[in-house]
């Protein structure tokens, strides 16, 4: 979401609304969207909130009553089917042409241009954590090609990239430590660990820092657009923006702050 900031902070927009589920996850995006956002400037205004529970079969009270609000742009902080379920029902209400969607977490994931195939409407502002056509890298097209000749000519979706990215790291840090079952000498080898990964662009390499074992990684943010080179999607994410890794991660001095005040170490 720092990254989301970082992509929303020069644009025009000044009424925001947003839909999300109703819990944790949904609503820790929003709030640290928003935090940096009212931070950074002062003269913006929240609409409205939607919090609809998970996996929520109808959203029409929903999208009459952000249509109503007519905010400039609608933060979404859902997923997977229900991002898919979204945007099919709010599409008849022409609710794309006249307000900005903006869901930078999961809303790109391959799986939702799947799902959506020519019906998924231009011009929406998404991301996910990992995208087939981006970075235009050998790595990431080996990856992508790798594994729809496994999977029987499925491409992969964000988890899938993460699985296979979650077991690398482990592998590598157990081929490191020269044992799997030293979990002291894991943890250290994985402190200082490097490995290179689909989602790496060229010139930088993911890696864990010690401060609080967060993996570091670059972020994309893109916007939907016709691509045919992914069937059944019809559409794929293009003009992407690139966020350094290290500008949307809390900085060290950020996580000994919180922990000071949550009385943690």
């Amino acid at each position: 979401m720092k990254a989301a900031y970082l992509y929303a902070k020069d644009k025009p927009w000044k009424k925001f609304y947003v839909l999300g589920p109703d819990y944790e996850y949904g609503h820790r995006q929003w709030e640290d969207f928003w935090g940096h956002m009212s931070n950074a400037k002062k003269d913006l205004q929240v609409l409205g909130e939607a919090w609809p529970k998970l996996y929520e079969p109808d959203y029409t009270p929903y999208i009459t009553a952000i249509m109503r609000a007519k905010p400039e742009v609608l933060v979404a902080t859902t997923w997977g089917g229900d991002t898919v379920a979204f945007i099919k029902q709010a599409i008849p209400y022409g609710l794309f042409k006249q307000i900005q969607y903006f869901n930078c977490d999961a809303g790109g994931n391959y799986e939702v241009m799947e799902a959506l195939g020519d019906s998924m409407p231009a011009d929406l502002i998404l991301s996910a954590r990992h995208h087939l056509n981006w970075p235009d890298t050998e790595y990431n097209r080996r990856f992508v090609e790798e594994f729809r000749k496994r999977s029987g000519g499925k491409f992969p979706s964000y988890a899938a990239e993460g699985a296979y990215a979650g077991v690398l790291f482990v592998a590598e840090a157990v081929k490191a430590a020269g044992t799997a079952e030293d979990s002291d000498k894991l943890v250290k080898v994985m402190e200082t660990l490097k490995i290179k990964l689909p989602e790496d662009p060229d010139g930088f390499t993911s890696y864990m820092r010690p401060i609080d074992h967060q993996i570091v990684q670059v972020q994309a943010i893109g916007v939907s657009e016709p691509n045919t080179k992914f069937p059944p999607a019809k559409f794929m994410l293009g003009k992407f923006q690139v966020f350094k890794a290290e500008d949307i991660i809390p900085s060290e001095q950020e996580i000994l702050e919180l922990r000071k005040k949550a009385g943690t170490k």
